[in-house]
């Protein structure tokens, strides 16, 4: 009984470890969304998860390891069955926690490995104190990988992989280590050469998978960029189509007007002034549709806010500007990516509020700068370094339209702000007028 006290405090802090790692990943890697944290929740789970952790070292104590193999997908999961407490976990992402906690374990057992001239305490104490010190190295990679990527010195992100790929990399993972301890424990004799190649083996599968698992910057944001930069080229397309097709009924009616007039003259001189009010009043119709509701001098800028405030409109949300755009600053194709992707990101923004909301657009030109502003209500969000710094769902809806407006933006030396305060996230484009 004495000897399994120390297994169990090794364990607890084993455990302790692992749920702040696998906290670290869910609130930081996986920007899993949160939810309402109910009491009796976490004290039940926490109490199943402290019955797992003992079950499992009384078994470990006892020898019985083949039923403690059984025992062990409870193990693997009891940290997600604990988290999903306060986060909002789902099959995929219990898939995941289980290959990273087998990522850590194999961590672990190299650490015993590799620094097995060093005096660990012997039997089970020692081989899980390697775990720990595992927990410990992960926990530090992981820090450091945050910080990284909030000073923009590493991009990354973790690939939405199946839960099946998932698992069947944890279970390569599993079988691996086992293979590793096997051979590199003197547990099996073999060749010095063959014990060298299969820890090159061993790294390369490692390698491997963790590539597979989180995705770099380089990568995915190209394959973004040129998603988005069809799209932007199909939104050019549908506001020339729009322009064209405004032109040709433009061209239509003033066929038609000497026609109009003539009809107009002949019911006044006939004295019918009544029909002829109502013939005028049809004809201001029919200047209205022709007339479009925006005008920003920049007859691309109108085209692109005619089509968002159709989009806006169906959110209850109405698009208001004050100011004129220059013409000829800008190239139309970059028009249509700054001002479009702005626009978007203030929809999108309004969809998640409810009532009437309204996006406020100011476009000044004083002497040598043109400065506009796109302010638009929204949830709270973090501003860091010019950059969003919140969950991956406010990152996915500003993050990829800004970086597109910055590159388009500095393309004319101009310069990008953006703010959040008072409940309004704020877009502030300038460029200098040469």
């Amino acid at each position: 009984m004495v000897r399994v006290v120390p297994l169990f405090i090794v364990f607890l802090i084993w455990s302790a470890l692992e749920v702040a790692n696998v906290t670290l990943l869910m609130r930081h890697f996986l920007y899993l969304p949160t939810k309402n944290v109910k009491k009796q929740e976490v004290i039940w789970k926490g109490c199943l998860f402290l019955c797992i952790v003992g079950v499992d070292v009384c078994l470990i104590y006892h020898n019985l390891l083949l039923v403690a193999l059984i025992f062990s997908p409870l193990m693997l999961v009891k940290s997600a069955m604990l988290l999903s407490s306060f986060f909002e976990v789902h099959m995929q992402q219990v898939a995941f926690v289980v290959f990273f906690v087998v990522l850590v374990s194999f961590v672990g057992l190299n650490v015993s490995l590799i620094t097995s001239f060093l005096p660990w305490p012997s039997g089970q104490i020692g081989a899980y104190l390697c775990e720990v010190a595992g927990e410990l190295i992960v926990f530090g990679l992981l820090s450091i990988l945050l910080v990284l990527r909030r000073k923009q010195l590493m991009i990354f992100w973790v690939s939405k992989l199946s839960t099946f790929d998932l698992l069947l990399f944890a279970l390569i993972l599993y079988t691996a280590g086992t293979w590793e301890a096997g051979i590199f424990g003197n547990k099996i004799q073999t060749d010095p050469t063959l014990k060298l190649l299969f820890g090159v083996m061993i790294t390369s599968i490692v390698v491997m998978i963790v590539r597979t698992v989180i995705i770099f910057e380089h990568k995915r944001t190209l394959e973004t960029i040129n998603g988005l930069l069809e799209d932007q080229v199909k939104q050019s397309t549908e506001y020339y189509q729009q322009l064209m097709e405004q032109e040709h009924q433009t061209k239509k009616f003033r066929h038609d007007t000497m026609n109009l007039l003539l009809g107009l003259h002949g019911l006044i001189q006939e004295g019918k002034q009544e029909q002829a009010l109502a013939y005028i009043e049809e004809l201001e119709g029919n200047l209205d549709q022709l007339r479009p509701k925006y005008h920003t001098g920049n007859f691309i800028a109108d085209a692109i806010l005619s089509s968002k405030d159709t989009k806006a409109s169906k959110v209850q949300t109405r698009i208001d500007f004050e100011g004129k755009i220059p013409e000829k600053l800008v190239r139309d194709v970059d028009m249509v990516i700054i001002f479009s992707n702005i626009l978007d990101n203030a929809i999108e923004a309004c969809e998640q509020l409810e009532g009437e909301k309204c996006i406020r657009i100011q476009s000044m030109i004083r002497k040598s700068m043109w400065a506009m502003e796109v302010s638009n209500p929204c949830r709270e969000i973090k501003i860091m370094n010019n950059q969003v710094a919140t969950t991956k769902a406010e990152k996915d809806l500003h993050g990829f339209g800004l970086a597109n407006i910055r590159r388009c933006v500095e393309k004319y030396d101009g310069n990008l702000q953006i703010s959040c305060d008072g409940g309004r996230f704020r877009t502030m484009v300038s460029f200098l007028i040469q």
